[in-house]
């Protein structure tokens, strides 16, 4: 199979993929910062005030934990700068129309992602100024931060007409790949360790945690394609 269409089947499922996640958070994650009455509320900083709920720190995925928050988000981020690694290799011609589709497709896919972002942000900082500061609370408030510049410095990067020609690109390319990834390995290796640690290897082999692994590994095997893809065409 050529290379084309090979990309253009990755492309497929990436974008089947972000669509997918995007409506699945969106009622919860997305459409509620539709409001001006939520902007207030973060911009102004009310969401500091008042003690902090202590079951919405943690992992756990059937409640509405930070661990949750940023592990959607990291998957939803990831997919969206590869499908903007994919588009842009796609329209590659300097076309008007082509350079406008992407920079409309690069603007909304960044701006809902930046929506999945806000939540476990405003946890975090919540969490920190009511609990004070841990080493794996500064850990999370330094992958917000490197998420909420790098996503929108590489979306800007890929939407100049010189991209093939900018280091930007592919910096900003190579850390909207592996910046959304970072949460998750530290779930997987952790994950990995505990088991090991109790001797309890063979219960990382039933079903959701071979799904687990098998989405973490088959991500970072896709950032490591989407990385080489990245620097090879570099001009």
């Amino acid at each position: 199979m050529k290379k084309a269409g090979i990309e253009l089947i990755l492309l497929t499922l990436t974008l089947c993929l972000f669509v997918f996640l995007i409506l699945g958070q969106w009622d919860y994650a997305i459409n509620p910062f539709f409001s001006l009455k939520r902007w207030h509320f973060i911009s102004s900083g009310e969401f500091l005030h008042g003690p902090f709920d202590i079951r919405q720190a943690g992992t756990c995925f059937d409640q509405p934990t930070i661990g949750k928050y940023l592990y959607w988000f990291s998957m939803t981020a990831f997919l969206s700068s590869a499908s903007l690694v994919l588009v842009r290799f796609r329209l590659s011609s300097a076309s008007f129309w082509q350079q406008g589709f992407f920079i409309l497709f690069a603007t909304i896919s960044t701006v809902l992602t930046w929506m999945l972002l806000l939540i476990p942000t405003c946890l975090l900082l919540h969490y920190v100024k009511a609990m004070g500061m841990t080493t794996n609370r500064l850990l999370g408030l330094l992958l917000c931060a490197g998420a909420w510049i790098v996503l929108p410095c590489f979306a800007f990067a890929a939407c100049r007409k010189q991209w093939k020609r900018s280091c930007l690109f592919v910096v900003t390319a190579w850390g909207a790949l592996l910046i959304p990834l970072l949460f998750p390995s530290y779930l997987a290796l952790d994950l990995i360790y505990i088991h090991i640690r109790r001797g309890q290897i063979g219960s990382l082999f039933d079903v959701l945690g071979l799904i687990f692994l098998g989405v973490w590994i088959t991500f970072c095997m896709f950032a490591i394609y989407l990385g080489r893809l990245v620097y090879h065409e570099k001009e």
